[in-house]
C-alpha cells in the first residue's frame, strides 16, 4: 500500500502519551550527568562533563545532550504498543485495538501488491492468517502523513514484516528499507524458491504499479 516518507513523532509508550511528558529535564540532566560522571571517573566534571543550573531556566546545550542521551536508553523499551489486531487491510497494514481506542499500522520496510495486483488478495490473507485477533507487539518507528504508526509486528512471536517477505508477499521496500537491513536476504531467499509472487516472473513492484496508475 501507499508508503510516504515518515514524519517522526515523539516516542511514546502509548499513541497519545509521549514518554518524556512530564520529564523535568534539569532533573533529567543532573541525573544523566552524574550517571556519566560516575562511569568516566577519571575524567573532571568541570572540564569534560557540562555542569546543570538546576534552578536556571535555560539548562547548558551540553547537559540537554546528557539528558536527551541517558533518556534515549530507554526508548528502545517505551517504544513498544501491545494490542488485539482488529482487521488487516491488505498485506502491510492492519488496526490494532489497544486500551484506550484503535491505531492503524503500517509494516514498516515492506511493500506488499496491491489488492487489485496480482497477489494482493493472497498477501492480505497471509497476514490475516499470521494476525487477525491475536496479540500483536508493534515496535514503533514513526508517523507517516496519513497518521498510521509505522513499526515492526510481531504477531503470536512471529515477525509479520519479514514473514511476509519470507513466504513471498510482499517486497522489501527500496526506498525506506535501511541497506543493511536483514530483509534483502529473506527476499533473496524467497525469490530463489519461487514462493509466493516470486512464482510469476513478470510480477510488478507495488510501487511502480502505482506510479504506472498514476500516470
Amino acid at each position: 500500500m501507499t508508503y510516504r516518507l515518515p514524519r517522526l513523532r515523539s516516542v511514546t509508550s502509548s499513541p497519545t502519551q509521549p514518554v518524556a511528558a512530564g520529564v523535568d529535564w534539569n532533573d533529567a540532566c543532573a541525573l544523566a550527568v552524574n550517571v556519566m560522571l560516575a562511569v568516566s571517573n577519571r575524567m573532571s566534571a568541570s572540564s569534560t562533563i557540562p555542569s546543570c543550573h538546576l534552578r536556571s531556566k535555560r539548562p547548558k546545550v551540553g547537559c540537554w545532550l546528557a539528558a536527551a542521551l541517558f533518556l534515549g536508553m530507554g526508548v528502545a523499551h517505551a517504544a513498544e504498543i501491545t494490542g488485539i489486531v482488529q482487521e488487516v487491510h491488505d498485506g502491510d497494514s492492519l488496526r490494532l485495538a489497544i486500551a484506550n481506542g484503535n491505531i492503524e499500522v503500517r509494516l514498516v520496510d515492506i511493500d506488499a501488491p496491491e489488492i487489485k495486483q496480482p497477489f494482493g488478495k493472497d498477501s492480505r490473507t497471509s497476514l490475516r492468517q499470521m494476525c487477525l485477533l491475536k496479540q500483536a507487539t508493534v515496535e514503533t518507528r514513526a508517523e507517516d502523513r496519513y497518521g498510521r504508526t509505522l513499526g515492526q509486528v510481531h504477531c503470536g512471536g512471529v515477525n509479520a514484516n519479514a514473514e511476509q517477505v519470507r513466504r513471498g508477499m510482499a517486497w522489501v521496500f527500496l526506498r525506506y528499507a535501511p541497506k543493511d537491513s536483514p530483509l534483502f536476504a529473506v527476499e533473496t531467499e524467497a525469490r530463489l524458491a519461487k514462493r509466493g509472487l516470486w512464482a510469476d516472473d513478470s510480477a510488478v513492484r507495488p510501487w511502480e504499479w502505482r506510479r504506472s496508475r498514476d500516470k
